[in-house]
Parts: structure tokens; sequence; C-alpha cells
């Protein structure tokens, strides 16, 4: 899907389909529409990453500009288990050290640095192209109306937040269900008995 098949649903939704005297900017709705992404590839770690680099004096940290979460790191096949953002001392314990868009470990060491992590990179223009599953398409469509509706404060706009917050919800036990189906070990029979 892109960004334009959901821009679409939203305004068909917000009845802001006037493409001569529009409410709702397409600059604005995709920057509603960024916070639900965010949102979603956090909480259901989608767009997962694996980035491995080896450290040393002349490359001391790997540069993630689009990070939104890190699930595990790994440094000479060894879990790392403390994050930091301060530089600790060489008789402190290893830890991941994040600082900005670099990651590295602290105190520095040379080995191999494995990341596994959620990358998240905004969406800017209506042509481009949304690398998730279709069955994710209503939740950002309600989730980004949500956001619109907080920003445009009407007395009306409460109910139809409450309408809009029901239906995102709905939507999210939908991805849970669909990514339950897709990741499940076991073939779900029900028994018939013969009588």
């Amino acid at each position: 899907m892109i960004v334009e098949d959901i821009l679409v649903k939203i305004r068909s939704r917000l009845k802001d389909e006037d493409y001569n005297d529009l409410r709702f900017s397409d600059d604005e709705i995709i920057d509603n529409l960024n916070n639900a992404l965010s949102y979603l590839i956090g909480t259901y770690d989608f767009n997962l990453q694996t980035k491995i680099t080896e450290l040393n004096p002349t490359h001391k940290d790997i540069k993630i500009p689009s990070l939104l979460k890190i699930k595990k790191a790994y440094f000479n096949n060894k879990v790392l288990n403390t994050r930091t953002n301060i530089q600790k001392s060489p008789t402190e314990p290893l830890s991941l050290f994040i600082h900005n868009e670099l990651i590295s470990v602290t105190p520095f060491k040379e080995g191999e640095l494995k990341l596994i992590y959620n990358e998240f990179v905004p969406l800017k223009s209506p042509e481009e192209k949304i690398d998730l599953p279709f069955f994710v398409a209503y939740f950002l469509v309600y989730g980004t109306l949500c956001n619109i509706l907080e920003v445009n404060t009407q007395d009306e706009n409460y109910n139809k937040i409450g309408f809009f917050l029901n239906l995102k919800k709905t939507e999210e036990n939908n991805i849970v269900a669909a990514m339950n189906r897709i990741y499940c070990n076991d073939k779900l029979q029900s028994k018939v008995i013969m009588i």
C-alpha cells in the first residue's frame, strides 16, 4: 500500500474531499500518520533489522539514523543487558552506549557488535510505499484520525475522537489476532464427536 491509499480513506472520513479547499494539508495528515505508524512499528515489532559491525579504534560505533527501538544487543556473542548514554570508566561492566544516532559499547572494547532493532523512516510524500502488511491499514486510518481531531478542537470532535478511538482499538485487536495466526505453531482444530 502507498500513503495515498491511506490519505484517501482519511479524507473521506473527515469529509475533506474538496481538493480546491482542503481543511487538512497532505503534510499535516502524513505527520499524524507517522505518529500512528511509529506506535505500530514499536509496539508490534514490525521492520526488525539486524546490523553487525566490528568495532575497532578507527570505527568505534554504528550509526543508525532511523532507530526506533533496540530489541537485543550482543557484543562478541554475549547479550548486553544494560544500556547507557554516559561513558563508563574502564573498571565498570560493559554496557551498550547510545548517543543520538551513534551506538557503541562503554567502556570501549574492540569486538563484534550485533544489534537487532526496529527501524522507522518517517513518511514524507503521498507517493511513498508503506512496507507493512495490508491488515494494518485501518489501524493507521483510525490512529491518524484520532490525532488530527485532537488538533482541530471543536466540541463535536470529542465524540468523533471517542468513536474513532474505539475503532482503533478494534483494529489493534485484529492486528494481534492476525499476528497470532501468522506466528502460531499449533494447528487449531475442534474435536468432532460422533454420536
